[in-house]
Parts: C-alpha cells; structure tokens; sequence
C-alpha cells in the first residue's frame, strides 16, 4: 500500500530485456537502504513492484510481460528518471491518499501550460478508466496522488505546484509522452458493490 507522496526520484541504469521477463536496474542514492532491501515492494512510476537485488545505491527489479504490457514500462530506457515510493507502514502518516501500485491504463500527457506559478497538465484517459474521472476526485499519475481540476469527455487536467513539478518525473516529461494511472480504489470498490446491488 501507498500514498502517493513520492519519496525519491530514480534513474534507470540497466534494462535487459530476457524471455518473458524485464529486469530494470534503478539509481537511487536519495532513497534509505531499508527501503532497497531485497524482497521489499517499491513503487516505481506508481507501479508496485519487488526489489530482487541491490548493489550500492542501485536497486533491480523484475517485470512481468503483463507488467511491460499494463503500464509504461515498456517504453522505459537507461537515462529515463523515474519517480520511487517506497512501502507504507502503519506508522506512515497518509498525506496523500490509499493507492495500492495497481496500474489501471495508461494515459497520455497532452498539455503543460503555465498558471502563475504552479502548471496545469492535461491527460487523456483511456476510455476504460474515464467514468472513475471525477471533478476533485483523486488520480495517480506515475505514482503522484493528484486532485483532478477538470474532467471533459476523454481528459483530465490538473494543478501541479511548483514543489511537485521540482521532485517528480513530470518535468522531465514531453508531450505524448505516457503516464501510469491508477483510479481512486474507494470508486472502483463503491462501483462493485452498486452492481452487486
């Protein structure tokens, strides 16, 4: 479980690609060893993954076809930042909101404009995940617990501050390029339990 506060910014190193499996070897000297520890869950770009092995401040892990196929894994390269959260414990205050690093679709960025001095983003949403969308609802965008602004027929935009735009990979980011979402988990619970009535 997560909050959607990311804690560190990573690099990747290392990407081998091997049958059925990719292994992503990750830089990240801002993230406490604790946190690398083999067997340890870590969310990366919002995606819960297993630490498998750790030298120094590089960490791997190993993903899945499915995983490569659900999320933006697949079009991660060396050099690429990603954004890192390690594990919730029940001593970790929630300041965002319950994401569980369950990759629901992947979006794409289609506008950064600037607003003073915060920015707006617009995403595309795939269709599937749009009737979660909700005006000031929560979204998770490569792991970032976001409030959404805006909702139109195949979009949302948010406010991002300018302390979320210096930590997070969303900077780094080029229009087109695209973004792991995750759906607020209490909608999609609220939605199975409306069906089952």
């Amino acid at each position: 479980m997560f909050s959607g506060i990311i804690q560190a910014e990573g690099k990747i190193t290392v990407r081998i690609d091997k049958e059925g499996v990719t292994q992503f070897a990750i830089s990240a000297p801002h993230l406490s060893a604790q946190h690398k520890e083999i067997g340890n869950s870590i969310a990366v770009n919002g995606c819960c993954v297993t630490v498998t092995s750790t030298v120094g401040d590089d960490f791997t892990v190993d993903c899945s076809e499915e995983t490569l196929r659900l999320t933006n894994f697949a079009v991660l390269q060396v050099g690429d930042l990603v954004n890192l959260e390690p594990a919730m414990t029940l001593q970790t205050a929630l300041h965002g909101h319950l994401v569980s690093g369950h990759v629901d679709g992947v979006g794409t960025l289609k506008k950064v404009k600037g607003q003073g001095e915060s920015l707006v983003i617009e995403v595309e949403v795939p269709d599937d995940c749009m009737r979660y969308m909700v005006k000031k609802g929560s979204i998770t965008l490569n792991g970032i617990s976001l409030t959404i602004n805006e909702v139109s027929s195949h979009s949302v935009t948010m406010c991002i501050i300018p302390h979320t735009w210096q930590v997070t990979n969303l900077r780094a980011l080029t229009i087109g390029a695209p973004l792991n979402i995750e759906i607020d988990m209490i909608a999609r619970y609220l939605e199975r339990l409306l069906q089952a009535r």
